[in-house]
């Protein structure tokens, strides 16, 4: 609301989801460096200058990612969708994060390709797969921003459901799209990880800490079968647009 501070930039994105907004925040960055985080994460002290140091130690690399902590939002809920989306990128994970997230990640503008920001979800589907591949992608634990989202139970599945919404109808306007016994194969394997695997793994991986419980893996549970409704939500809505043949032989 504030837009009397010298030097800050309101972007308006009507409607936009959290690619688009991204999207849009990227197209009109004019330095060699952009940061990404979310409207809910507060930067810690040092993030600035910790990129700024990693970017002189790998002269090479044109995507950073940072961690992320659960310092503010700590209630069970809470905790469980945070581990839920960042786990990967969480100060306490083991090992570094395959990929970057949206809430705390810096890329180098040049990096980016003109046409990888024609539609939303191009940035996060386009570009980083593509970085990451090429070798160009380093992670900056140093960097460090505290996810905010103090959630209920219902709250929290909502947010997860539509959130889920959004990354998955982007992913699949900037993909390739699979046949549909391959997309049910691909689904299929997302349950068992989503709910039945993964958040038990998750919580092993919790021990010696508080969260370590079954009512932790229950809400992991959850939040997985939201997930799994989105998917299934994204992939009729798409079914349903999909045209109609008009002769035998024709369409597909």
């Amino acid at each position: 609301i504030d837009q009397s501070r010298d030097g800050l930039l309101h972007i308006a994105a009507p409607q936009a989801n959290i690619q688009g907004l991204v999207t849009a925040g990227l197209r009109q960055a004019a330095g060699d460096w952009v940061i990404v985080t979310e409207d809910h994460c507060r930067p810690l002290p040092g993030l600035i200058d910790s990129y700024r140091k990693a970017i002189d130690d790998q002269p090479g690399i044109d995507l950073f990612s940072g961690a992320v902590d659960n310092l503010t939002s700590t209630s069970p809920w809470s905790f469980a969708l945070f581990l839920s989306g960042l786990g990967q990128q969480w100060t306490g994970a083991e090992t570094a994060p395959p990929a970057p997230t949206n809430a705390n990640l810096m890329v180098r503008r040049s990096a980016i390709l003109a046409g990888e920001l024609t539609r939303a979800g191009g940035f996060l589907n386009l570009t980083i797969p593509r970085l990451i591949a090429a070798g160009r992608y380093g992670h900056c634990p140093a960097a460090v921003v505290d996810h905010i989202l103090a959630l209920d139970g219902r709250a929290a599945l909502s947010f997860q459901y539509h959130c889920a919404v959004g990354v998955i109808t982007a992913n699949r306007e900037t993909t390739p799209p699979l046949p549909w016994p391959a997309r049910l194969a691909q689904t299929g394997r997302q349950l068992v990880s989503y709910v039945l695997v993964g958040p038990w793994r998750t919580v092993r991986s919790l021990r010696g800490t508080p969260h370590a419980r079954g009512g932790t893996a229950l809400r992991l549970m959850l939040l997985g079968l939201a997930v799994m409704v989105a998917t299934v939500t994204v992939n009729l809505r798409r079914l349903g647009q999909r045209p109609m043949s008009s002769a035998p032989g024709e369409g597909g």
